[in-house]
């Protein structure tokens, strides 16, 4: 049957032969997290980092086959710095996915990263819950640096001669 879909999931579960199978069935985007390229930064928040070999592999094999691929970062992490926020822009331009979602670290109520980061947070407006608004006091970093860093962040990955041409 003529029918395409897309799914969600970790760089880790998927290897060359299943993408293969799952390009056969129709899969024509991936979308996966990424979140920061620092493996310290994830194990604190309870990821698994994936090594950066396997991610480029990954990515690339889709590309051979035609697969969009987009990956999820987060910025804004209570150990970030600036420079860290900047390592992971620049890694996400060198994996090459077709696509990036960046967005804040965002304390979503209900959640146990909101009752971890209470004290931090500054927001009552639970509609700033959104991943693109500051919502605590982050300790390296001011609301208007990161609200800049995210815009930095779209603005390097999106107007480059090389994704355009993609």
């Amino acid at each position: 049957l003529p029918v395409n879909f897309e799914c969600e999931t970790r760089l880790d579960d998927l290897d060359t032969g299943l993408i293969d199978f799952l390009h056969r069935a129709g899969l024509r985007t991936i979308t996966f997290g990424v979140e920061s390229m620092d493996p310290m930064t994830l194990k604190k928040v309870g990821r698994r980092p994936i090594p950066p070999d396997h991610q480029r592999a990954i990515i690339a094999h889709c590309g051979e086959k035609g697969i969009a691929t987009q990956g999820f970062y987060v910025l804004g992490f209570l150990t970030d710095t600036a420079e860290s926020i900047r390592a992971t822009i620049e890694y996400s331009i060198d994996l090459d996915s077709t696509a990036a979602l960046f967005k804040i670290l965002t304390p979503y109520p209900g959640t146990p990263l909101h009752k971890h980061m209470k004290p931090l947070i500054t927001e009552t407006d639970f509609e700033k819950f959104d991943g693109y608004t500051p919502t605590f006091k982050h300790p390296n970093l001011s609301h208007e640096e990161l609200r800049y860093l995210l815009a930095s962040a779209y603005a390097k990955f999106y107007i480059r001669p090389s994704w355009g041409l993609n």
